[in-house]
């Protein structure tokens, strides 16, 4: 990414006022990173991994007990047709007990392309298909959780075959246009993490 690409994108997220320089390049050159002493495995699955990490900081410090996930690298995908509208799913999650609006998403197989993993991704989910590209990445949990997200802009094509989506994915479609998304984020409506880190990267470009 451009450094003008990431200045609009710091000022998308309001994360600084427009007018005061911002220079990725020099910010906190004097800040040092923690040193990872001792990683003690806690569970292992093939989505999850759980570790019970211990750091030295920069002051010298031991700090033990900082519990530490490892999970698979994953895309997000705004999937937009001919007129702009973007395509978003509806589901229950778990997580909060709520039902939410998102966006297509799914895990990066090993070895796997990002782009090929979003259009496998959104065939599986929605049985639409077309153009890929990669828009940039997002750290979702950087405290705790080594994984990065992915966001890929699909201009779609006029075709869609059957979906064939997980035996847990329950998911409505639809297609949306920006000033309705727009409004169901001022309105609070749209709260998922990965879609507004998305829908701030893709007005940038």
């Amino acid at each position: 990414m451009t450094y003008g690409r990431l200045a609009q994108l710091v000022r998308a997220l309001g994360l600084h006022p427009r007018g005061h320089k911002f220079d990725p390049c020099t910010a906190h050159q004097d800040m040092k990173k923690w040193e990872l002493l001792k990683s003690v495995p806690v569970f292992t699955s093939k989505w999850l991994k759980l570790s019970n990490n211990t750091y030295k900081l920069p002051d010298g410090s031991i700090r033990e007990d900082y519990y530490h996930i490892e999970r698979p690298n994953y895309v997000l995908i705004i999937a937009r047709n001919s007129n702009k509208e973007v395509l978003v799913e509806t589901q229950f999650r778990r997580g909060v007990n709520e039902i939410l609006t998102e966006l297509p998403a799914g895990w990066i197989e090993d070895g796997e392309e990002i782009t090929a993993s979003a259009s496998r991704e959104l065939l599986e989910e929605t049985g639409y298909s077309g153009v890929p590209k990669l828009l940039g990445e997002v750290y979702p949990q950087p405290g705790f959780i080594s994984m990065r997200a992915f966001i890929v802009q699909v201009d779609l094509d006029d075709t869609r075959v059957p979906s064939s989506p997980s035996i847990d994915e329950d998911i409505e479609l639809e297609f949306l246009s920006e000033d309705t998304i727009v409004e169901k984020i001022r309105n609070n409506q749209i709260k998922d993490m990965g879609f507004l880190s998305a829908w701030a990267f893709y007005k940038t470009f």
